[in-house]
């Protein structure tokens, strides 16, 4: 294999966006349970917000390490040309 597929290269290309969309989406979970009182006045908020944010979590780390494996490949490759 001597360059990306072209899906390699979509995701090389998106991906830096979707996590930077993730962080911001995790700001926001976060300020919702920092809320005071939170637990107490709409418990079911809190584990709803909770469990988005341990999704949100998840997929960013996913998102994470997969840009991480397409950069190294795109590295490999590029030594390999040269």
């Amino acid at each position: 294999m001597s360059r990306l597929t072209y899906k390699d290269q979509y995701a090389l290309e998106t991906l830096p966006k979707v996590i930077e969309e993730y962080l911001v989406e995790i700001k926001v979970q976060n300020d919702i349970l920092s809320q005071p009182n939170l637990f107490k006045s709409n418990p079911d908020l809190f584990k709803l917000t909770s469990k988005k944010l341990k999704q949100i979590d998840s997929d960013l780390k996913n998102a994470e390490q997969k840009w991480l494996d397409l950069e190294i490949k795109r590295e490999i490759l590029e030594l390999v040309k040269n």
